[in-house]
């Protein structure tokens, strides 16, 4: 199909039939005269040419030889291909109307092109429209094609980032994960929840301690905070007790990764505090990749060790390189890694005795009030 459409001559097909030897028309004669009268019984978009044989005593036999199409549409009818063939050609000439810049590719792809073909109009229009839109702050949402919606690009989100990479050379964002980020198309923003520990360094109005909003939003607001603390837990975030200058930020595990957008934790002291177990590790080390200063709190042997007997076991451990660790916190990772305590050892933060993290805040506090 893809050499037809390329307006290439067709060489018609012509193969040899493998029939009997010429010492086999006697021992084998009733075998061979059913396999000619076979070939003698089929009709079809082909021909068969016959050779003469014979051998002394059983005279001259005319057998099959040749099998032969001479034409494109006798192949496709012989295949029972031709609606395959007509919806090629028509998908062909779509795109050149559509979308010429795939034209080659469908002419080149049949089987990859009639894969889609229920819905190849609207698949022209998607891409036509991604490749028109791209960097002009949209989202994938305000897409104006008929038929096509944000479901449809998800259903379809390979083929259409094939063709769109074909017509525009590749994405615009080639490491992004999802599609609107490749294609500079508008997502859904980063959020974080910011939780004000002492209402003097309060960037919102009076009365509003717990915020969240989106990362640009908040990386605006002017800051009089002299230290941040970020914790995984969220009962541990509504539970942390006021602090001097203050604010606190819910990771949210390894979500933490959104709050590192915000300029302003470059410029002051930053506490994180995650479970003691690999996964509280890697997601301080994640941060710590972003925001080289950041010190960890409550994250060491003596607080593992003052809550043993509330140790339970880490359902998925990870067993990966941190290299933002400090030498303390990496020993104490490998050992978590290596079983040193026991099997996969996890201490959650919320079962640190409260009387702990009050002492923790007030050491960090005096250090620098």
């Amino acid at each position: 199909m893809a050499d037809r459409a390329r307006g290439a001559a067709f060489s018609p097909i012509d193969l040899p039939l493998r029939g009997p030897a010429v010492g086999e028309l006697g021992p084998r004669y009733a075998e061979v005269a059913a396999w000619v009268r076979h070939w003698a019984d089929q009709h079809g978009p082909f021909t068969v040419t016959t050779k003469v044989v014979g051998k002394r005593g059983i005279g001259a036999n005319a057998i099959p030889d040749r099998f032969r199409i001479e034409t494109f549409d006798d192949l496709v009818r012989f295949l029972g291909t031709t609606g395959a063939a007509r919806r090629h050609h028509e998908l062909v000439e779509l795109a050149n109307q559509v979308l010429p810049q795939v034209y080659s590719w469908v002419v080149d792809k049949p089987m990859r092109a009639l894969a889609h073909q229920e819905h190849f109009e609207k698949l022209l229009g998607c891409v036509r429209w991604v490749v028109d839109s791209a960097d002009r702050g949209l989202y994938l949402r305000q897409i104006d094609v008929p038929g096509v919606d944000t479901k449809f690009i998800e259903q379809h989100r390979t083929i259409v980032a094939e063709l769109v990479d074909l017509v525009t050379g590749g994405p615009a964002v080639p490491e992004a994960r999802d599609f609107a980020s490749r294609y500079r198309f508008r997502g859904k923003p980063s959020r974080v929840r910011i939780r004000v520990l002492d209402p003097s360094v309060s960037p919102f109005p009076v009365g509003i301690t717990d915020v969240e909003l989106c990362v640009g939003e908040i990386a605006s607001l002017p800051l009089d905070a002299q230290r941040v603390f970020v914790v995984e837990n969220e009962v541990t975030c509504l539970a942390f007790p006021p602090v001097p200058r203050s604010l606190l930020i819910f990771g949210g595990g390894y979500g933490v990764s959104r709050a590192s957008q915000l300029a302003w934790l470059r410029e002051m002291p930053v506490y994180y505090w995650g479970d003691i177990d690999t996964h509280g590790f890697s997601i301080l080390d994640r941060l710590r990749s972003h925001i080289p200063t950041v010190r960890s709190m409550l994250m060491d042997r003596a607080t593992l060790f003052a809550h043993e007997t509330r140790w339970d076991r880490e359902p998925a451990p990870v067993n990966t390189d941190l290299k933002h660790l400090t030498a303390d916190e990496a020993a104490l990772y490998r050992d978590l890694v290596e079983d040193a305590f026991g099997p996969a050892v996890r201490l959650e933060q919320e079962r640190i005795g409260y009387p702990m993290l009050e002492a923790a805040i007030s050491a960090i506090v005096g250090k620098h009030p």
